[in-house]
């Protein structure tokens, strides 16, 4: 049903944006460049931000989507509004460069919401030195954009933005007619086909590799340990399936929310692919200067009854070798951590994280970042973390290079950042890549002394399983 045009100009402020607009191309004439028009507005009528993952399948634009059920905080974001992207290194300067470039002379509203506004949404390539992988063709090493239309809920409360760059020749009225209709799509949504959620894949898999080839790689990276010249690498493989046609991205990313409350769920649709996941790892969140990061290393199945559970998380505690796991990755993030903040602070004792199908052991930081040092110059400093990565970090970026290949964004900080330099980076782990009718899954482990190749695949088997029963409706 066409939403009504009466609700509309009512919901929306349709003047206000008729008149930025013509301010903008005002200002865009007079500079003879570009001008970033940035328009934020209260929304009466409920958006779930998946409804943009339901829009006509033939438009390809870029599509976002940022979920944090505890918190009661989303972000659907559609189109590009602007962007920085590069395909040959991770140029983090560059984005912020050319952020900070059209930001200066933009028309902003003030807003203390998070999530609204000119939002920079994006993430870059776990190791850009790999040779690249075709299944990664639609993802560059580095994407960064401000999304035309984002909606946003926080606390509640719903709220639109419309970023838009007019350049002195835009034609006004043409934009705000292609705004105002993609809007009312976003109200009235088509609405979703039902289907059975055992139907979305085919139910057999194909590992990327075999048993024997996983505990080959663990046994050359345990070699490597005993020589001292590792610590810790992390190995990840792969699951692919075939995607049956009553699939879709919007009831995956439902079925995530719905059964990972604790984890942030993200979505990012480049052309034909979806890079999508459920992680519980926090990179860095960063509000008015004020640090948050949570770094998870050590891990075990959940129990089937409580006592079990408890017992289950006390033997992950006393693990002597989840403990050195863990402590190399609290060791290494202290560092670069005390290099970027004022005062920095960390339990010494790592508490237990317990998700639906696996609990780990986990240390979050709090500090004040040093004046100079923004959100993204901290990402690169800490990408990747011991947690995906290894120790020492480059010796175990050259490991997984030679063992694994190209993992694209698996692993890599997803996330956004405003004009203020706040924002939020996870690390995208529990995650897979849809493809046309292909998806792809990942999953990794830490390898230290004392790892065994057969339990390392249980392990791996068990961060398979948020996106497995988001896919399959199967949560046991």
């Amino acid at each position: 049903m066409a939403l009504d045009e009466k609700l509309l100009m009512t919901e929306f402020p349709i003047e206000k944006l008729k008149d930025s607009f013509a301010s903008g191309i005002q200002k865009a004439t007079s500079l003879d460049r570009g001008v970033l028009v940035s328009v934020i507005a209260p929304s009466l009528q409920p958006i779930n931000p998946t409804n943009l993952f339901s829009l006509d399948e033939n438009r390809t634009e870029l599509k976002i989507f940022w979920s944090q059920p505890a918190n009661n905080f989303w972000i659907g974001g559609i189109g590009t509004a602007y962007q920085v992207s590069d395909n040959q290194t991770n140029n983090i300067s560059n984005i912020r460069e050319n952020y900070q470039s059209i930001i200066k002379e933009a028309l902003l509203m003030e807003s203390d919401i998070p999530g609204t506004g000119p939002l920079m949404f994006g993430g870059i390539k776990f190791d850009p030195e790999a040779i690249p992988d075709k299944l990664w063709d639609e993802f560059p090493n580095t994407f960064f954009c401000i999304p035309n239309i984002l909606i946003t809920t926080h606390l509640g409360k719903n709220w639109i933005t419309v970023n838009t760059v007019l350049q002195p020749q835009s034609d006004s009225v043409n934009l705000l007619t292609k705004t105002i209709n993609l809007i009312k799509d976003l109200w009235s949504p088509p609405s979703s086909p039902k289907f059975d959620k055992f139907e979305q894949v085919e139910p057999e898999t194909k590992p990327n590799i075999t048993k024997n080839e996983w505990a080959r790689r663990v046994n050359f990276a345990l070699a490597s340990i005993e020589e001292d010249s590792l610590e810790k690498v992390v190995l990840a493989r792969t699951k692919v399936f075939n995607l049956n046609q009553g699939f879709t991205i919007q009831n995956v990313l439902n079925e995530l929310c719905s059964l990972n409350v604790e984890s942030t769920i993200f979505g990012i649709s480049m052309g034909n692919s979806t890079f999508f996941g459920a992680t519980p790892e926090t990179l860095l969140k960063i509000n008015n200067g004020s640090l948050t990061s949570t770094c998870l290393a050590g891990s075990i199945k959940r129990g089937e009854t409580d006592s079990l559970d408890e017992s289950l998380s006390k033997q992950l505690l006393n693990s002597s070798k989840d403990q050195f796991e863990h402590r190399a990755v609290v060791r290494e993030l202290s560092k670069v951590f005390k290099e970027s903040c004022e005062h920095i602070s960390w339990d010494e004792t790592p508490s237990i994280l317990k998700l639906p199908n696996v609990q780990h052991l986990a240390t979050t930081f709090s500090g004040v970042m040093k004046r100079g040092v923004g959100i993204l110059q901290l990402m690169d400093r800490l990408h990747p973390t011991p947690a995906v990565g290894g120790v020492p970090k480059k010796m175990a970026l050259e490991f997984i290079r030679q063992s694994e290949g190209d993992r694209g964004w698996y692993a890599s900080p997803v996330g956004w950042f405003d004009a203020n330099d706040n924002g939020e980076f996870v690390i995208a782990i529990r995650s897979g890549l849809i493809q046309n009718s292909q998806a792809t899954l990942f999953a990794g482990c830490g390898i230290v002394k004392g790892s065994r190749a057969e339990s390392e695949w249980a392990e791996t088997e068990l961060k398979f399983k948020p996106l497995l029963s988001a896919l399959t409706g199967v949560t046991t």
